[in-house]
Protein backbone atom coordinates (compact mmCIF):
# COMPACT_ATOMS: atom_id res chain seq x y z
CA UNK A 1 0.00 0.00 0.00
CA UNK A 2 1.35 3.41 -1.02
CA UNK A 3 1.87 6.35 1.36
CA UNK A 4 -0.88 8.96 1.19
CA UNK A 5 -0.66 11.90 3.57
CA UNK A 6 -4.46 12.28 3.54
CA UNK A 7 -4.79 8.99 5.48
CA UNK A 8 -3.29 10.69 8.53
CA UNK A 9 -5.99 13.42 8.55
CA UNK A 10 -3.65 16.06 9.91
CA UNK A 11 -5.60 19.09 11.12
CA UNK A 12 -3.21 21.81 9.98
CA UNK A 13 -5.52 24.72 10.80
CA UNK A 14 -5.81 23.56 14.44
CA UNK A 15 -2.03 23.16 14.67
CA UNK A 16 -1.43 26.56 13.07
CA UNK A 17 -3.88 28.21 15.48
CA UNK A 18 -2.04 26.68 18.45
CA UNK A 19 1.37 27.67 17.10
CA UNK A 20 0.25 31.26 16.38
CA UNK A 21 -0.14 31.80 20.11
CA UNK A 22 3.59 31.36 20.60
CA UNK A 23 6.44 33.47 19.24
CA UNK A 24 7.38 31.60 16.08
CA UNK A 25 10.91 30.28 16.27
CA UNK A 26 12.16 28.13 13.38
CA UNK A 27 14.45 25.57 15.01
CA UNK A 28 15.66 24.36 11.60
CA UNK A 29 17.19 27.79 10.86
CA UNK A 30 17.78 28.91 14.44
CA UNK A 31 15.90 32.18 14.01
CA UNK A 32 12.56 33.84 14.63
CA UNK A 33 9.97 33.73 11.85
CA UNK A 34 9.24 37.31 10.91
CA UNK A 35 5.75 38.76 10.72
CA UNK A 36 4.36 38.18 7.24
CA UNK A 37 6.85 35.41 6.43
CA UNK A 38 5.35 32.18 5.14
CA UNK A 39 5.56 29.33 7.63
CA UNK A 40 4.32 25.76 7.99
CA UNK A 41 3.25 23.48 10.80
CA UNK A 42 5.88 20.76 10.47
CA UNK A 43 6.00 17.22 11.86
CA UNK A 44 9.36 16.56 13.50
CA UNK A 45 8.69 12.83 13.07
CA UNK A 46 7.89 12.62 9.34
CA UNK A 47 4.48 11.09 8.59
CA UNK A 48 5.80 9.18 5.57
CA UNK A 49 8.44 7.62 7.82
CA UNK A 50 5.76 6.52 10.30
CA UNK A 51 3.82 5.06 7.39
CA UNK A 52 6.81 3.09 6.10
CA UNK A 53 8.02 1.91 9.51
CA UNK A 54 4.68 0.90 10.99
CA UNK A 55 1.31 1.84 9.58
CA UNK A 56 1.54 0.36 6.07
CA UNK A 57 2.29 -3.11 7.41
CA UNK A 58 -0.25 -2.72 10.25
CA UNK A 59 -3.09 -1.93 7.85
CA UNK A 60 -2.16 -4.82 5.57
CA UNK A 61 -2.06 -7.18 8.56
CA UNK A 62 -5.41 -5.99 9.95
CA UNK A 63 -7.87 -8.87 10.07
CA UNK A 64 -11.09 -6.88 9.94
CA UNK A 65 -12.59 -3.42 9.56
CA UNK A 66 -12.54 -2.63 13.28
CA UNK A 67 -8.77 -3.31 13.48
CA UNK A 68 -8.24 -1.09 10.44
CA UNK A 69 -10.28 1.69 12.07
CA UNK A 70 -8.18 1.45 15.25
CA UNK A 71 -4.98 1.78 13.20
CA UNK A 72 -6.36 4.78 11.31
CA UNK A 73 -7.39 6.37 14.62
CA UNK A 74 -3.84 5.94 15.95
CA UNK A 75 -2.43 7.43 12.74
CA UNK A 76 -4.63 10.52 13.18
CA UNK A 77 -3.62 10.79 16.82
CA UNK A 78 0.07 10.59 15.87
CA UNK A 79 -0.31 13.16 13.07
CA UNK A 80 -2.02 15.67 15.38
CA UNK A 81 0.15 15.12 18.46
CA UNK A 82 1.43 18.57 19.50
CA UNK A 83 4.59 16.96 20.91
CA UNK A 84 6.12 16.87 17.44
CA UNK A 85 4.48 19.74 15.56
CA UNK A 86 6.66 22.82 15.22
CA UNK A 87 6.62 26.04 13.23
CA UNK A 88 9.18 26.26 10.43
CA UNK A 89 9.66 28.67 7.59
CA UNK A 90 8.00 27.39 4.44
CA UNK A 91 11.36 27.25 2.67
CA UNK A 92 12.88 25.06 5.42
CA UNK A 93 9.96 22.69 5.21
CA UNK A 94 10.25 22.44 1.40
CA UNK A 95 14.00 21.76 1.63
CA UNK A 96 13.40 18.86 3.97
CA UNK A 97 10.69 17.34 1.79
CA UNK A 98 10.32 13.58 2.13
CA UNK A 99 13.76 12.71 3.40
CA UNK A 100 14.81 10.35 6.15
CA UNK A 101 16.49 11.67 9.29
CA UNK A 102 19.99 10.89 8.08
CA UNK A 103 19.36 12.37 4.60
CA UNK A 104 18.68 15.97 5.68
CA UNK A 105 20.41 18.12 8.28
CA UNK A 106 18.95 21.51 9.25
CA UNK A 107 21.05 24.66 9.09
CA UNK A 108 20.80 25.01 12.88
CA UNK A 109 22.86 22.04 14.02
CA UNK A 110 22.19 22.90 17.66
CA UNK A 111 18.58 21.74 17.17
CA UNK A 112 19.51 18.17 16.23
CA UNK A 113 19.66 16.73 19.79
CA UNK A 114 16.20 18.22 20.48
CA UNK A 115 14.88 16.82 17.19
CA UNK A 116 16.29 13.41 17.97
CA UNK A 117 14.74 13.43 21.46
CA UNK A 118 11.31 14.28 20.01
CA UNK A 119 11.64 11.55 17.39
CA UNK A 120 12.57 9.02 20.08
CA UNK A 121 9.60 10.06 22.25
CA UNK A 122 7.14 9.78 19.36
CA UNK A 123 8.59 6.42 18.31
CA UNK A 124 8.20 5.12 21.86
CA UNK A 125 4.73 6.60 22.37
CA UNK A 126 3.33 5.08 19.16
CA UNK A 127 5.53 1.95 19.20
CA UNK A 128 7.27 2.75 15.92
CA UNK A 129 10.51 0.81 15.54
CA UNK A 130 13.30 2.94 14.15
CA UNK A 131 15.91 1.25 11.96
CA UNK A 132 19.39 0.61 13.32
CA UNK A 133 20.75 3.12 10.78
CA UNK A 134 18.41 5.85 12.06
CA UNK A 135 19.26 5.16 15.70
CA UNK A 136 23.00 5.15 14.96
CA UNK A 137 22.72 8.43 13.00
CA UNK A 138 20.90 10.08 15.92
CA UNK A 139 23.49 8.85 18.44
CA UNK A 140 26.44 10.06 16.36
CA UNK A 141 24.84 13.47 15.80
CA UNK A 142 23.99 13.88 19.49
CA UNK A 143 27.56 13.05 20.55
CA UNK A 144 29.13 15.43 18.03
CA UNK A 145 26.75 18.32 18.71
CA UNK A 146 26.92 18.04 22.50
CA UNK A 147 30.71 18.05 22.41
CA UNK A 148 30.70 21.23 20.29
CA UNK A 149 28.88 23.51 22.74
CA UNK A 150 30.39 24.80 25.96
CA UNK A 151 28.62 24.99 29.31
CA UNK A 152 25.32 23.69 27.90
CA UNK A 153 24.72 26.86 25.86
CA UNK A 154 23.29 26.19 22.45
CA UNK A 155 25.14 28.84 20.53
CA UNK A 156 22.95 29.08 17.40
CA UNK A 157 19.78 29.64 19.48
CA UNK A 158 21.52 32.23 21.67
CA UNK A 159 22.96 33.94 18.59
CA UNK A 160 19.53 34.02 16.89
CA UNK A 161 17.94 35.53 19.97
CA UNK A 162 20.62 38.22 20.27
CA UNK A 163 20.37 39.16 16.59
CA UNK A 164 16.57 39.28 16.74
CA UNK A 165 16.85 41.60 19.72
CA UNK A 166 19.07 44.20 18.06
CA UNK A 167 22.60 42.88 18.52
CA UNK A 168 24.85 42.72 15.48
CA UNK A 169 27.53 40.21 14.53
CA UNK A 170 30.39 42.48 15.61
CA UNK A 171 28.87 42.70 19.09
CA UNK A 172 28.47 38.95 19.56
CA UNK A 173 30.98 37.14 21.77
CA UNK A 174 30.73 33.96 19.66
Amino acid sequence: MKYERARFKFNSSKARDRLKLEPLFDPYNGRMILKGERWDAEHVFPLYMAWELKYSASIQAARNLSETKLILKEMRSMANDPLHIIATSASSNRQRGSKYLYEWIPFNLAYLPDRNAIISMIAEKYQIKLSDKQIKAMEVVNDRIQNKYKHGIIINKARAWLIDNGFRFGMLPF
